[in-house]
């Protein structure tokens, strides 16, 4: 997608990579995304949550089946193949978590990561081809994004699409590069948040994404 400016805004695939063959179905989108847990030594990629003292999984209001897949990172980056720019959404609050994803991710490039524990992030500063996100999804975290002290700047900031509007983007702007949003469910809504300024949209619809990219092509990008 390209806005009125003819800046290019990034389309990202949520949760796709969660699933065998997601990254194929998901073109033509730009990134597509890995929600990551640590159970045990295992990177489990799913976006649902373990049922907390046992090994059941929730997602939103309902229990997985007992044997719903477990698929790890390493088998979804394989599945990826190698020229797909992934998304890393880091799911937990450990500093072994990160370690163990920046070494499953090991020379592989382009990779952003991104996560809501934000002192994650410096277990991959540095690394050369690795983008780092911090992310917000309430007011809380946003006003800790907008005003926290911090001497790490991050390549970038996801933010819920909600709390998004002209004056929050160019805000954001101070503390990272690039302002990405998720959330959007229409057309009119990333309409909306690429007048705004965002650099990209984390879209659940592929037929969106699809739309969205013809577009971008119509327009010459």
């Amino acid at each position: 997608m390209i806005d009125e400016e003819g800046h290019l805004v990034e389309l990202i695939a949520h949760r796709a990579g969660n699933r065998p063959g997601g990254v194929a179905s998901a073109a033509p989108a730009d990134l597509v995304e890995f929600d990551v847990h640590l159970h045990g030594d295992r990177l489990e990629v799913r976006h649902a949550k373990r049922v907390w003292g046992t090994t059941r999984l929730w997602d939103r209001w309902y229990v997985l089946p007992a044997d719903a897949p477990r698929r790890t990172l390493r088998e979804a980056l394989d599945d990826a193949g190698d020229s797909a720019h992934v998304l890393v959404d880091v799911k937990g609050v450990s500093p072994r978590l990160a370690a163990a994803v920046r070494r499953e991710i090991g020379a592989r490039r382009p990779v952003t990561v991104s996560t809501k524990s934000w002192w994650l992030l410096a277990t991959f500063g540095g690394s050369a081809g690795v983008r780092t996100f911090r992310s917000a999804g309430n007011r809380f975290e946003l006003f800790l994004m907008l005003w926290l002290p911090s001497h790490v700047r991050p390549d970038g900031v996801v933010v819920h699409e909600r709390l998004l509007d002209a004056t929050v983007a160019r805000r954001l702007r101070r503390r990272a590069a690039l302002v990405w949003s998720w959330g959007a469910t229409d057309g009119a809504t990333v309409e909306r948040l690429a007048a705004a300024g965002v650099d990209g949209v984390i879209l659940d619809r592929l037929d969106l994404i699809r739309a969205l990219h013809a577009e971008r092509l119509a327009a010459g990008g």
